[in-house]
């Protein structure tokens, strides 16, 4: 079967192309947390919970759930383990999400499993992996999402060093378009990161595992399906405000972990590498973002002060929309000779119109007045009418 393998790596990449890793590897990698930060909530307990001996088997290679046919582990997150499947009834191929059995005796677990299902999808977007059906069998919940043959951004800079300054655009450029559309539907991924982007043969870049995705309302609960005192996202990658509180997050906590994306793709580490967990938090929290160019001075200034300004650590610094962060990623990407592209969110320039389009809209009717009022003035009020 064609497609490229994952290795399972602390940074617990997602569906993509098949991985070696035996399904006990899998199971192991779910249990550690796959480098994940998780602390615990405010119901937690410290002792651990012992498994029922009935509990469920995660599925080996040639046994089903429901109508898919398992082939092989590819990967982990969070929140499940991640199986390449056949749909036997549409006979396609599948990326099958499931939950380690000793989590489905969490009834909340369960529940955020399925939130994460239906939060997906709604969303429908070429850079985003989509969503075909969740349910359970034997025991077991799933979700089954669209199968990305294709190499991780992680993958990528492994294997070939910091990408291109013209590539690293491209492909920033079709995350952020799949951010407008997230946004627009009302969904935070909360765990942007280069193992969650996969890039296919042809250069089509997917945003794939919404683990941690929840609708962002403003002034609404998410009803307790994150709870107080749990950190949830990928310490290298994560915003400030969502290590604090991951229910106090918004579409510019997206923003801040694909600047760190960024700074990865073109440096070929994080921005804060070093320390321990604990460490790497207070550094998105209190130290300044590096800047790019120190250790990739062929990064153009203006992309460089891109992505200074999406790792602010003050949200209302950064970008307010991903359409404010296209159009200055577009201005960047034409003086690097790479297409743009468009996208039908960005003709709605609301927050980010260019300053003459700003002008443009009040200053048509201005003109269209002087015209008037000169008018006037130069031919006089007409003749009044004769009386004879």
């Amino acid at each position: 079967m064609p497609g490229l393998p994952i290795r399972l790596s602390p940074e617990s990449p997602e569906a993509a192309g098949p991985s070696s890793g035996r399904p006990s590897d899998l199971a192991r990698v779910v249990a550690a947390g796959s480098g994940s930060v998780k602390g615990s909530g405010s119901g937690g307990s410290s002792t651990p919970r012992v498994p029922p001996a009935d509990l469920p088997t995660l599925p080996i290679p040639g046994e089903r759930l429901e109508s898919f046919e398992i082939h092989e582990p590819i990967g982990a997150g969070g929140m499940g383990a991640v199986f390449l499947a056949t749909d036997t009834r549409l006979d396609r191929q599948v990326a099958l999400k499931v939950l380690p059995p000793e989590q489905s005796l969490d009834p909340e677990t369960v529940q955020r499993f399925y939130h994460e299902g239906r939060a997906a999808a709604r969303l429908d977007h070429e850079n985003i992996a989509r969503v075909f059906t969740i349910g359970h069998d034997r025991g077991l919940h799933f979700i089954a999402f669209e199968y990305v043959e294709g190499t991780t951004l992680r993958q990528r800079v492994e294997q070939r060093g910091p990408l291109a300054p013209a590539e690293a655009v491209d492909i920033s450029l079709q995350i952020t378009d799949a951010l407008i559309h997230s946004s627009s539907r009302g969904v935070v991924h909360r765990d942007i990161k280069p193992s969650n982007i996969i890039v296919t043969p042809r250069g089509r870049a997917k945003l794939v595992d919404m683990g941690l995705a929840r609708r962002f309302e403003r002034g609404k609960s998410d009803h307790g399906l994150t709870q107080s005192g749990m950190t949830l996202g990928t310490f290298d990658y994560i915003s400030p405000e969502q290590a604090r509180d991951p229910r106090n997050v918004d579409i510019r906590s997206d923003l801040y972990s694909l600047g760190c994306t960024m700074y990865h793709m073109l440096t070929g580490r994080p921005p804060f590498p070093d320390g321990t967990v604990l460490q790497k938090l207070i550094q998105h929290q209190e130290e300044p973002a590096p800047d790019v160019r120190g250790l990739n001075p062929a990064v153009p200034a203006p992309l460089a002060a891109i992505i200074l300004r999406l790792m602010a650590k003050d949200r209302d610094r950064r970008f307010q929309s991903p359409e404010q962060l296209r159009e200055e990623l577009a201005i960047v990407a034409r003086s690097l000779g790479v297409d743009p592209g468009s996208t039908p969110a960005v003709a709605v320039r609301q927050p980010g119109m260019l300053a003459w389009e700003r002008h443009l809209v009040w200053g048509l009717p201005a003109i269209a007045l002087a015209l008037i009022v000169a008018g006037l003035f130069l031919w006089g009020p007409p003749p009044e009418p004769s009386l004879r």
